[in-house]
């Protein structure tokens, strides 16, 4: 990814691209990569689209990109971070707010307050709600895939509520719901020159203040020809993300049975 205007290309193609999420996410792991090239020039047109995609995937790396020899680098690593508002950026960003360019220390100081604000709890919704509470990778079998599963789960979460009725916040009485979610197993094995990439998600439904009405689960299994490492990555966030979706079908059946109950 050598010449100067690529990254910038993809990002645009990416950008506003209609294609699979799997020809996406291969296009944006290009400008992970172009995110360490050797090439200022060439980390300076990678961190300029990441921080403008905003993707949650790429976290890890703008994340990585804090510590980069360019201050341009780092300042645009830290506006990404801030755009993406993920929580897990904060110690990051906290590690790195004495650095000593102006410009970056004051990027970082927004990214940390952009962050904090898109935290801080919503209007809590008299009627039922549903919140994700917790999303973990147990199997720890490769970096960022708790941060899928939340990612995921919120989409899921976001589809289901328009469907049932439910609000997508935060409460505490007796018709609020929180969602709890582990990958239980992330397992591959290879048959000839196929590899097939099984996930695993467990999910637990609590009411009110931890009554738990219902446990269950999603599988699914992503065949392919043997892949590069980078190429496998995008294999278990696809299994993660159709797991997710096997999981949340359950789920809807069960927030729609009590969402009619509650009616009679």
């Amino acid at each position: 990814m050598r010449p100067l205007v690529q990254a910038a290309f993809v990002a645009l193609f990416l950008s506003i691209s209609s294609g699979a999420a799997e020809a996406q996410r291969s296009r944006l792991e290009r400008i992970e990569r172009a995110l360490f090239d050797r090439d200022v020039k060439v980390r300076l047109h990678a961190a300029y689209a990441l921080s403008r995609i905003g993707d949650p995937s790429s976290l890890p790396a703008l994340v990585r990109a804090l510590t980069d020899k360019s201050a341009t680098v780092r300042s645009l690593a830290a506006f990404g971070l801030g755009r993406i508002g993920d929580r897990r950026a904060l110690a990051a960003l906290m590690a790195r707010r004495r650095d000593v360019d102006q410009r970056v220390r004051e990027q970082i100081a927004e990214a940390l307050k952009r962050i904090r604000s898109q935290a801080r709890p919503r209007r809590r919704s008299s009627g039922p709600t549903i919140a994700l509470r917790a999303a973990l990778d147990r199997t720890k079998s490769a970096a960022g895939l708790d941060l899928a599963l939340r990612e995921y789960w919120s989409k899921a979460l976001a589809e289901l509520t328009g469907e049932t009725g439910i609000s997508l916040v935060s409460g505490s009485g007796p018709t609020s719901y929180g969602l709890s979610s582990s990958i239980t197993e992330m397992s591959a094995k290879r048959r000839g020159s196929t590899l097939a990439i099984t996930c695993r998600v467990s999910m637990v439904v609590e009411q009110g203040q931890g009554r738990i009405v219902m446990m269950g689960s999603g599988a699914a299994t992503v065949e392919g020809a043997s892949p590069s490492w980078r190429r496998r990555q995008a294999m278990e966030r696809n299994a993660v993300q159709m797991a997710v979706s096997s999981a949340s079908d359950t789920l809807r059946r069960f927030l729609v049975g009590r969402s009619v109950a509650g009616r009679q």
